[in-house]
């Protein structure tokens, strides 16, 4: 794995330990939840809170069978790290974005996608910054996220973003940003 690849999944490893107890557990989601249903006002019967619960729990669950070598309920650093080395050793040696892939962008761009207008402000940004309990320079993370300087990032540039984040090794690129500003 490159190093690049390395400091962009402890970052992601980070901003997913919601609770910074250096474990990712259905916890860590539940938090979001919690966070995300409060700032907009939702209930447990509101039907955006369900939505997002079981995209949340689904995300969770697959994480889980994936990651959690051990089987503790809990994905550690080092199981996380060991179960992204194996999905880039699967990926084929081609720039083509797994068919697959693009279903993980578009329930990261609805998880982001605060509002539900189809397409990610400023705004949306800083609420899910914010529910993962991250401090960043909004304005300047966002500038560098949206692609085409329209104020929003549109599906298409979300899934450019998300595969040069996940799958890219420009340090460049602007989707090396899309959790924040690379620190780990």
């Amino acid at each position: 794995m490159s190093p690049l690849r390395r400091r962009k999944l402890l970052k992601l490893f980070h901003v997913t330990d919601v609770d910074g107890n250096g474990v990712i557990e259905l916890a860590d989601y539940r938090r979001v939840l919690e966070f995300l249903s409060q700032r907009r006002g939702w209930g447990p019967d509101h039907p955006d809170y369900q939505r997002l619960e079981a995209m949340l729990a689904k995300n969770w669950e697959s994480l889980q069978s994936t990651a959690d070598i051990n089987g503790d309920g809990m994905v550690t650093q080092a199981e996380w790290l060991t179960t992204w080395e194996q999905f880039y050793q699967q990926l084929p040696d081609s720039d083509t974005v797994p068919g697959w892939f693009e279903q993980f962008a578009r329930a990261l761009f609805e998880a982001l996608d605060i509002d539900s207008d189809g397409r990610i402000c400023k705004t949306d940004y800083q609420t899910f910054l914010e529910a993962h309990g991250l401090e960043e320079n909004v304005d300047a993370v966002f500038a560098r996220l949206d692609l085409n300087g329209d104020g929003h990032v549109s599906w298409d540039e979300a899934l450019q973003l998300a595969a040069e984040f996940h799958l890219g090794d420009d340090p460049a690129a602007p989707g090396c940003w899309l959790y924040g500003e690379l620190t780990t």
